[in-house]
């Protein structure tokens, strides 16, 4: 329990959903933006790198789509940290989402 209430989890698992659902040019262009990249050498496995450092949660590491999970739900509820630690995801997601994505004050 990181002391997130019930909306950011719920935000956080429908990321999830939300990057399975990007299709592959947005998909790539937000792992673009972000630095991961498959160092797979077999087509249709994907093996992930990240080549940044900041991550706003530890278990941003394990892949693009925990680490969208994780930077959306921070764009959402702690856009300063995320802003912060991971200016080129803040910028992403800024880009990437209709201005009214947002959830009142305190947000993006």
């Amino acid at each position: 329990d990181l002391g997130r209430n019930l909306s950011q989890i719920l935000a956080h698992e429908l990321a999830h959903r939300i990057y399975r659902e990007l299709g592959a040019e947005n998909a790539e262009d937000y792992r673009a933006a972000t630095l991961w990249w498959n160092r797979s050498a077999s087509p249709g496995i994907p093996s992930w790198v990240c080549f940044r450092t900041g991550f706003v949660e530890a278990d941003g590491r394990i892949s693009p789509a925990k680490d969208f999970s994780n930077n959306v739900e921070y764009y959402l509820f702690i856009p300063a940290k995320l802003k912060a630690l991971t200016p080129q995801a803040y910028d992403w997601i800024k880009t990437y989402f209709p201005a009214n994505f947002k959830l009142g004050r305190g947000s993006p």
